[in-house]
């Protein structure tokens, strides 16, 4: 049982983390190649992004909690918080920022101020989010060893 919740949570952690990295390499690459087709294209993959992100997210948390219950220590503690934190920042961008940065794109107003200032609040929630799940994954080879010198 240990090997399989160590293989789900490092598939799920590696999922989540590589397309955060496979997001922001497309997006820079598509804005550094052609702005118009990626004015275009962004939104389409950020709004299909952050459904797979919020299933992945719903599931490594799930899967992070289980893995601490079934062996506690301090470092799967910390993991499964980290992918909590990653989470609630991947359901505001989905439930709060993305939606409104789209009805402010349709009406044609991408120019202006609220929409940039959600940009910046978008951005800030996906390096935040990236940076926590950075920080679990350098945790994860000490959880997977069996980390017990700290019990919680």
């Amino acid at each position: 049982m240990r090997y399989v919740l160590n293989c789900i949570v490092a598939v799920l952690w590696a999922l989540w983390l590589g397309g955060l990295i496979t997001m922001f390499i497309s997006v820079t690459a598509l804005f550094g190649t052609d702005e118009n087709l990626a004015k275009q294209a962004a939104p389409v993959l950020f709004v299909r992004f952050e459904l797979y992100q919020m299933i992945l997210a719903g599931t490594a948390v799930a899967a992070g909690v289980i893995w601490h219950v079934s062996e506690r220590s301090s470092t799967r503690l910390a993991i499964a918080l980290l992918f909590i934190l990653a989470g609630v920042g991947a359901t505001v961008a989905r439930t709060a920022i993305t939606p409104r940065m789209e009805s402010l794109r349709l009406k044609g107003e991408s120019g202006g101020a609220e929409f940039k200032s959600l940009h910046g609040q978008s951005m800030l929630i996906y390096l935040t989010d990236t940076a926590a799940l950075v920080l679990a994954g350098l945790a994860l080879p000490a959880a997977m060893a069996g980390d017990k010198r700290q019990k919680v």
